[in-house]
């Protein structure tokens, strides 16, 4: 079965207090937590995927300028396996005032039963040089990243 996911982006300011830990977490969700909340809840076990209960994949990014964007543009699940594909627009101009962030992104994978499932987090980065015109990006790089996860 091939399904699309819901996914959420949070844009995390350095004033948040909040340091990027690991790059992708596989946790329980948590009634009215937000997605800062399990982030900085789960930092210290990032692979807590938790058969029959409700399950969430969080993606943090590296720390971006204030400039860069960074958008989800689709996820999606085919049995065990799960895809998040990400766009994100790299500021490559002088900076004043910068106010560094990142952003974690938030795919709910819903209960799952006992088994091993894969993640892969494809990111096509683009690079722009007018901070006024994101949209004129071009050098377009792709990278992706696997992770597999045992939910117990």
């Amino acid at each position: 079965m091939i399904g699309s996911m819901k996914i959420d982006l949070t844009r995390v300011l350095s004033g948040e207090n909040l340091k990027v830990g690991p790059a992708i977490m596989i946790v329980p969700t948590i009634n009215d937590a937000t997605t800062v909340d399990l982030y900085r809840q789960f930092r210290e076990a990032p692979a807590n995927c938790q058969s029959r209960k409700k399950n969430v994949a969080i993606v943090a990014t590296g720390l971006l300028n204030t400039p860069d964007q960074v958008s989800g543009i689709g996820c999606r699940r085919d049995g065990n396996s799960f895809e998040i594909n990400l766009e994100t627009r790299r500021f490559e101009g002088p900076l004043a005032g910068n106010d560094p962030w990142f952003a974690l992104i938030k795919m709910e994978l819903g209960s799952l039963k006992q088994g091993i499932y894969t993640l892969a987090i494809k990111e096509r980065v683009l690079r722009f040089i007018d901070f006024r015109h994101p949209e004129h990006a071009t050098n377009s790089t792709t990278t992706k990243q696997h992770m597999s996860f045992d939910c117990i």
